[in-house]
Formats: structure tokens, C-alpha cells, sequence
């Protein structure tokens, strides 16, 4: 006996007020322990389609299906007369090829009306006829079915001609495996039919990438408890589960834009290799603490607690301090990095007279920042000769010999205190190098964030697994925004053949990223040369518009984005944690914590995230703001002046463009982007 929830129900209870929520979920809970108590009042819905109705209070209803065996099967709730003409447009039922369960609804009947003839001298230019979407494609009916769509939909499907209207089924009237399909067809992307031997997780025809079946008592009343239904409606979507459930003897790389479950990917492969490996241990890591967290978060619901006594989650640095501490127990102080950089300027502009004409104590320090300590060149010779990547400005063998000469005294000043961050990746690579038959503690490690690895960084992962170099890495070269693009073929690393592009959003809505794709580049290779090719991903939710809103003053932009806030806490019931507010820099900050304090959320005890948009990566949240989006502020005036010195403008503007990706791709349903006085050139190409 199987008590089974589908998808729309849980995306509809998220609808409903938080005293309904409560309502709701109390009676799903008596539902599965004692279907037959009267206080349910189950009685059957008119109709062919099998439906039934439990009462949860005076006006709310649950929509469901009962089985021969006693199963149930959830599948809507809403208020009494919404629930029952619901229930009269959709049905349960097996798809005559796929053999799948889905939920379907019935499209409605479009009536056509006899048009008025123009009279002779008004008569309107003929125009050539659309061809339907499916048609341009080279899809017909029979491939419709292998791909899932109902059969009720077929032929709606090969008529229409317009794009709007085709991302509108998909998005608001098919069953998941079917809409992901039709949107690719409505972006002019051509699906992949699905083999005969891809697995899909499924039981019996129960996708579940559209059911989730209730297996213990506790799971559904942890389900009931939590705040964040989504947390325990992780599944995978047959192209996924494909990446996640297998072997590899080697790297392999999962990339795609934001939204498009590559985390969870990662996640589920960890998953994988626990459970199909005793002995196996596996690191999951990233770069910031928050980071950390959140995968942390993720994985306790989606591994047992027998597995996760064998998977450590921690930021890279913080692993690589630990190992360092074990190696090199008397080692010297590890100097953090704001430091460095102070120690170092300082120290540069001592020696400024000894530089060549032309380079500055902040070129030298970039120059060390993005060439020297990343790579770990430690001679005058290995400078000579590397390649400066990334770096705009030329240099001369004689500029580079005396900027070397600068730099010894760069060194010896910051061994006076200790090593960096840099040094400590160095000295673990070549202790492993050194000792390739020691221990490893981990087996296998997952990297999240990929994008933002420095070569030193992938050195000592390399160099600390071995030969083997099973490594899983997540990322999203339009989301780099801390590092600079380097091939990883040299390090050890080759992905050819061994990198796979998701291209299905299940995060942020179709109107969201739509606008937020315009910042980017959709058709950029790595440095590798391998193509990382976003172009055609389609999102799965529809939602509202974003906003983009340009205010005259600054004091006007504060007033503008509290008021947007206390809509969210007073019309949509947004909670406070599922809010973020992000801005370019600290200089922004006082702009921010203006505007909450002027909002509602100001007197809740969780306060909406504050933070500058690095700090964003990774994190999601219902509703964002992304405040200060000025002419003077991003692309940041800092950054623009190093144009043709230590960056090239085009470079600079590509960093520019992808800390703003980053920021509007965190909100999932609500966005809204402001600005004050002259705004961003950015804000003119989202807007378009």
C-alpha cells in the first residue's frame, strides 16, 4: 500500500496562508494514519475521472485518488469550489507509450470565430502563414508520445505557431516529463528521445520526478514539520540521475547555468558512491563558509546517518589547513589573506622607485595575485617565462626582472609573519607528490563552485588523490567571479568527453532567468577549449515579472525597496529568511540596512540576508533586491580603472556581468533590481 504525493500539491500548499498550511498538513497526516475517520468526511467527487475529497476545515479540501490496495495518491488542495472545478479538468492516467503515470489536464476548447470580410479597398496585405513550431523541427505526433506528451495535448501541440504560447503549456498545463519537452521546442532546441534503457527511478510507471511516495510514518511528518517543502522533494530527472548514478575512473564535470541542479547532482552522486561503496569516504567541498553550510543542509535529508558519518562537508581552505596542521605540525603562521595584501602594498609602494616606468605598486600586486602566487612561481627564471594569462598589459624581460627584484623583498617581508594561503596549497601538493603511497583519508572528492579554483588549488587536489583523480566537479563559467580562467589540462585535470551541460531549471522562473541570461554569454568555451554551451536551458517554474525600478534619489530607491518588502511579508507571506537583499560592495551597505529598517522585517526576530553580491554564490531564496545598481557603482569604477594595465575592459565587464548574474539568479520567485540617480548600463541590456 503506497500513500504518494504529487509534484502540484506540494507547489499548491505553498499557496495557501500559513494557518491553512497547518490545516493542510494535519489533515494529510490523519489522512495516511486512519484514511476512514469520519472527521475527514471521504466522499467521492462527480465525475469520471475517480476523484475524492477530504475534508480539512469548513472551506479547504484535499483532492485524491484511492487505490484498489488502500493506497492514496495526494494530487491538490485549495479552497471548496476551487478544489472541485480542479478536479473536473484533470485526471490520473498511464501514458499509451511511455507507460508513465501522469497527472493530466484537460486543454481547453478554443473557440474560432468566423472573421468579417474587409471590404474591398481595406483589404489587408496577405501575410505568409507561421509554420508550427514542431514542424520547423521535424516533430510529429508519433514523436510527441515517445517524448510523454499526453495524447490529449498531441495535437495542440503540433499547431501552435508561437512561442509564448508553447512555453505557456509547457510551463502551466503538462506533467513534468512531458513540459521540460515542449519548452525545448518553444526555444528551438530539438529534445533528445529517450533510449530504451534510460532509467528513470521509476516504480512501477511512478516517475518521481512527478510522485513522491511517503515510504515511513516519520518521513512525512518531517515533511509536515519543515519550512522548506523543496527540501524533501529532491529527485532527479532521468538526464541527471544518468550523471549521479554511476562510476567514473577519473574527473568528470556537471556545468550549467544557475538553477539547473547541479549542486544536487553533485550531491546525489556522493550519495551513489556511498552507497555502493563500504569502504568509500568522500569529501564534499567549496570555498565559503556559507557554502559549506547550505551542502550541509542538503545532504543530512538526503543521506542516512550512517552515510554521513563517512562524508565530511567543509570549505577547501579549511580541509587544506587541517591536512597542513597533521604534515607540518610546527609550521609557521598562515597569514590571512586581507593581511597579505596589505603587508604587500605596503611594501610595494616602499619600493616604488625601484619599478620600471609605467608599472605601479598596484600593478606588481595584481601581478602577484593573479599570476605569481596562484601558480606558485618561485624563481626569477620560471617568471621569465610563464605565460601571463589574463593579464592585459605586456611586459618586457627587462620589466619582468626588475619586478622580480621588487618581489624578493615582497617575500621576505611576509615570511617575517608567516605563509600564505597559496604557499600552504604548494607545500601539500609536493608532500603528496612526495609521497604518492601515503594514506588518503577520502576516497573521492565532490567540488562545488568548480568555476573559481585557482591552479594551486587544483594542484594539491590532484596531487592528493593520486593517479586515480576521482573528482566530481559542479560549476558554471558564467558564474566565475572570484577567479581567472586557466586551462586545466596541464594540471592534470582532462575533461574531454568527460563534461555534460544541464540545461533544465527547476529553481528560478522562466521570467527570471530569461532577464538574467541577457548578462551572459550562452556560448563560451573554457579554457580548455570545451564548449560549455547554456544556450537553450529552459526553466520549469513561471512566475511574475522581475522588476527593475530607477529611482532619482538614493533616499527615494530606500523607501521604494521597503515598501517592495513590506508587500512580501503583508500581501504574499513571504518569511523573512526566504529574503535577501545584495548590493556591490560594503560602500553599498548603509543603502540596504536603510531600506529593511524601513520595512516590516525589520521587526521580525530573523532578519532577511544582507550581503555584497560575491557573497551570494550558491544560496537561494524565495524573493531578492538587488539595490545600487548605479552608472558609478557596477561595473565598479575600481575595476574599470585598471582597464588596459592589469585587465582588459572586456574582461572586466564579463566579471561585471556575472556577479549581477549571480545576484538575480538567487531569487526563485520574486526579483526586483533598483537603482538611483543614472543607472547601470547593465540594467539597459536586462531590460531588453
Amino acid at each position: 500500500m503506497a500513500f504518494r504525493i504529487e509534484k502540484s500539491f506540494f507547489k499548491q500548499f505553498k499557496k495557501l496562508s500559513q494557518k491553512e498550511q497547518g490545516i493542510v498538513s494535519r489533515t494529510v497526516l490523519d489522512l495516511q494514519i486512519d484514511p476512514t475517520a469520519p472527521t475527514l468526511s471521504l466522499h467521492k467527487v462527480d465525475g469520471n475521472a475517480g476523484w475524492w475529497s477530504a475534508y480539512a476545515n469548513g472551506d479547504l479540501r484535499i483532492i485524491l485518488k484511492r487505490e484498489d490496495d488502500g493506497g492514496m495518491i495526494l494530487c491538490w488542495t485549495d479552497h471548496h469550489d476551487a478544489a472541485y472545478r480542479w478536479a473536473e479538468r484533470h485526471y490520473i492516467a498511464e501514458h499509451p507509450v511511455t507507460r508513465t503515470m501522469q497527472l493530466v489536464e484537460i486543454p481547453e476548447v478554443i473557440a474560432t470565430t468566423q472573421a468579417t470580410p474587409h471590404p474591398a479597398e481595406n483589404k489587408p496585405v496577405a501575410t505568409k502563414p507561421k509554420k508550427p513550431l514542431c514542424e520547423l523541427l521535424g516533430i510529429g505526433r508519433d514523436e510527441l508520445l515517445r517524448f510523454g506528451v499526453p495524447e490529449i495535448w498531441v495535437e495542440r501541440v503540433l499547431a501552435t505557431t508561437e512561442e509564448d504560447e508553447l512555453l505557456d503549456i509547457g510551463e502551466k498545463h503538462l506533467p513534468p516529463d512531458a513540459a521540460e519537452v515542449v519548452l525545448a521546442i518553444a526555444v528551438g532546441e530539438r529534445p533528445e528521445m529517450p533510449k530504451p534503457d534510460d532509467g528513470d527511478g521509476s516504480d512501477d510507471g511512478w516517475n518521481p520526478q512527478s510522485w513522491w511516495v511517503v515510504s515511513q510514518d516519520d518521513d512525512l511528518k518531517a515533511v509536515l514539520e519543515s519550512a522548506d517543502w523543496d527540501t524533501w522533494c529532491v529527485y532527479l530527472h532521468p538526464s541527471q540521475r544518468k550523471i549521479a548514478y554511476r562510476q567514473y575512473n577519473g574527473p568528470y564535470r556537471v556545468c550549467g547555468s544557475a538553477g539547473t541542479g547541479k549542486t544536487v547532482v553533485a550531491l546525489h552522486h556522493a550519495k551513489f558512491l556511498l552507497e555502493t561503496d563500504v569502504d568509500a569516504r568522500i569529501l564534499v567541498t567549496t570555498f565559503s563558509n556559507p557554502l559549506a553550510e547550505d551542502l550541509r543542509r542538503r545532504c543530512r535529508p538526503l543521506m542516512s546517518p550512517k552515510m554521513l558519518e563517512r562524508c565530511d562537508v567543509t570549505t577547501l581552505p579549511r580541509f587544506a589547513r587541517k591536512q597542513f596542521d597533521v604534515l607540518f605540525p610546527n609550521h609557521e603562521p598562515i597569514v590571512p589573506h586581507k593581511e597579505v595584501r596589505r603587508e604587500t602594498l605596503a611594501i610595494l609602494e616602499n619600493h616604488a622607485a625601484e619599478l620600471p616606468v609605467g608599472i605601479t605598486p598596484q600593478f606588481v600586486l595584481s601581478e602577484l595575485e593573479r599570476v605569481i602566487e596562484p601558480r606558485q612561481i618561485a624563481t626569477e627564471e620560471e617568471y621569465l617565462k610563464t605565460r601571463r594569462r589574463g593579464v592585459h598589459m605586456r611586459l618586457s624581460e627587462e620589466k619582468r626582472k626588475a619586478i622580480w627584484r621588487v618581489l624578493r623583498h615582497v617575500y621576505d617581508g611576509i615570511s617575517l609573519i608567516g605563509v600564505t594561503t597559496e604557499q600552504m596549497y604548494a607545500r601539500l601538493a609536493a608532500w603528496y607528490l612526495a609521497h604518492p603511497d601515503a594514506p588518503r583519508y577520502h576516497t573521492h572528492i565532490v567540488v562545488d563552485e568548480c568555476q573559481d579554483l585557482c591552479e594551486v588549488e587544483l594542484d594539491f587536489l590532484t596531487a592528493y588523490l593520486g593517479e586515480q583523480g576521482k573528482v566530481f566537479f559542479a560549476g558554471d563559467i558564467g558564474q566565475r567571479i572570484i577567479r581567472y580562467s586557466f586551462p586545466w589540462k596541464p594540471h592534470g585535470i582532462d575533461l574531454r568527453g568527460r563534461s555534460r551541460v544541464l540545461k533544465v531549471n527547476y529553481r528560478t522562473t522562466h521570467e527570471i532567468r530569461s532577464m538574467a541570461d541577457r548578462l551572459t554569454d550562452l556560448d563560451a568555451n573554457d579554457a580548455d577549449d570545451i564548449p560549455q554551451k547554456r544556450k537553450g536551458t529552459i526553466s520549469l517554474l513561471s512566475g511574475p515579472l522581475p522588476e527593475i525600478r530607477k529611482f532619482t534619489t538614493k533616499e527615494e530607491e530606500e523607501e521604494g525597496v521597503a515598501k517592495w518588502l513590506d508587500w512580501l511579508a503583508t500581501e504574499l507571506n513571504v518569511p523573512a529568511e526566504q529574503v535577501a537583499i545584495f548590493y556591490r560592495s560594503e560602500k553599498e551597505y548603509g543603502r540596504a540596512i536603510t531600506a529593511l529598517e524601513q520595512s516590516v522585517y525589520n521587526y521580525e526576530p530573523v532578519k532577511p540576508r544582507l550581503a555584497e553580491m560575491f557573497q551570494a554564490k550558491g544560496l537561494e531564496y524565495r524573493a531578492a533586491v538587488v539595490m545600487a545598481c548605479d552608472s558609478d557603482v557596477i561595473p565598479s569604477p575600481d575595476r574599470l580603472a585598471e582597464a588596459d594595465l592589469i585587465a582588459g575592459l572586456g574582461e572586466i565587464y564579463d566579471t561585471e556581468r556575472n556577479l549581477l548574474y549571480v545576484a538575480c539568479t538567487r531569487a526563485r520567485d520574486y526579483l526586483l533590481v533598483t537603482s538611483a540617480g543614472t543607472p547601470s548600463e547593465l540594467l539597459l541590456d536586462m531590460s531588453h
